[in-house]
């Protein structure tokens, strides 16, 4: 895995798509060039399940409280399982997903009734302001704004959630950021969708090269990881994404 920042990237995918390095030319693509490179490795980020991202994190959840941020450590669509311990608990129990009707029938959340034994989550978009929220008072979030979950029953004792899966990727926000993923690997595919566009005969060898690179990346991480996959699903019975479907879509 090597990993690059995005200048370094940049300045790459300039020479692998046939582009001039020459700043006065290259000054009015400089953000273009910025958001392909970060939307290849996201869809790169989604289209597997990369060992070297496992990652676990815990998140004190106080008694009475509906919805909590996540992890920093995380979003939604990399986490595979959640547990719960109450403060007084030494054992994880895992929580299914998805809370319903059902779940709200049997004990109502939006009558804040509580239970101690927390059995389901899901995930939860705060409504912006002035939208309608099934919570008379939605909580303040700050920048964690659509980047919660909502436990049922609403604990009644205060515990932990602890997530497990892929962590999210750090932000390609500026030159000296550093990527998550193999910068050779995004440098390519991103290279492949330009020289497609100009319809270059250089993008099918792009995208073999992409492909090839992918496949010894997926190799290696998979001979080095020794934790046990499911790999019909996680938690919430979604299968993990071991493909790659993106490389076929350029």
């Amino acid at each position: 895995m090597r990993y690059m920042t995005l200048i370094e990237m940049r300045d790459m995918l300039r020479d692998e798509a046939n582009i001039s390095r020459n700043v006065a030319h290259g000054v009015t693509q400089i953000d273009q060039q910025n958001s392909l490179l970060r939307r290849v490795q996201e869809d790169l980020y989604l289209n597997f399940d990369w060992p070297h991202l496992r990652a676990v994190s815990t998140k004190e959840v106080p008694a009475g409280q509906r919805y909590t941020a996540y992890p920093d450590t995380f979003i939604f669509e990399g986490i595979d399982n959640v547990f719960w311990r109450l403060d007084t608990d030494d054992n994880w129990r895992l929580l299914e997903y998805g809370i319903g009707a059902a779940e709200l029938n049997a004990v109502d959340s939006d009558n804040d009734e509580q239970e101690e034994a927390v059995r389901r989550w899901q995930n939860y978009m705060q409504p912006a302001e002035g939208e309608e929220s099934p919570d008379p008072e939605p909580p303040i979030t700050g920048d964690t704004l659509n980047n919660m979950f909502e436990l049922w029953p609403v604990p009644s004792a205060g515990g932990y959630a602890r997530f497990e899966g892929k962590r999210q990727l750090f932000p390609l926000d500026a030159d000296d950021k550093t990527s998550t993923l193999d910068g050779p690997l995004i440098v390519l595919n991103a290279a492949a969708e330009i020289l497609a566009r100009q319809k270059s005969e250089d993008a099918a060898m792009k995208l073999q090269l992409g492909r090839e690179r992918l496949r010894l990346l997926r190799l290696r991480q998979m001979n080095n990881d020794t934790r046990q996959s499911n790999l019909s699903g996680g938690s919430r019975g979604r299968p993990l994404r071991a493909g790659i479907d993106y490389l076929n879509r350029i």
